[in-house]
Order: C-alpha cells, then structure tokens, then sequence
C-alpha cells in the first residue's frame, strides 16, 4: 500500500509541474500577442500619419497648381518604418 502511495505523489508532481508549464506557455503567448498588437497599433498610426503627409504634398498648391513634373518628398524614419523617399507627380 505505501508503495502505491509514493507513486501517487510521484504522478502528482509531474502533473503540477506540467501544468505549470502550460501555464507558462499561455501567459508568455498572451504577453507575445500583446506586445505584437500594440506594435502593430503604432505602425499603423506612422503609416496613417506618412499617407496623411503624403496626400496632404500632393494636394498642396505647390505641387497640384505647379508645372508637370516629380518632385520628392521624404518621410522621416520613425520608430518600426525606415526613412522612406516618394517621387510625387505634380501638375495636371
């Protein structure tokens, strides 16, 4: 009897520590999901804000009233996007 006892204690470690390392693999896939989401959250805030930049040179008057031709215009880096240079085509 007390044999079959010590195997019980035995299989009952194991299980505790094999639900702690799920636990673990679920906390550190919660926090992984987090971080990626808030990162993908301020991405997408630097793209609005490099499109709203932009749209905003193409619309100008210095480019939609002026002559055909290209004229550049370059988007800082910021934090997840790389400096990024746009020929724009102005005049109509």
């Amino acid at each position: 009897m007390s044999r079959r006892r010590g195997l019980s204690l035995v299989e009952l470690v194991v299980a505790v520590l094999l639900l702690e390392l799920v636990v673990v693999a679920s906390v550190s896939a919660m926090l992984a999901i987090e971080r990626i989401s808030r990162e993908s959250t301020a991405r997408s805030r630097v793209d609005s804000e490099r499109w709203q930049a932009w749209h905003d040179s193409e619309r100008g008057p210095a480019c939609a009233g002026g002559p055909r031709a290209a004229a550049a215009l370059v988007l800082p880096a910021a934090p997840g996007r790389a400096s990024l240079a746009v020929a724009l085509r102005c005049g109509r």
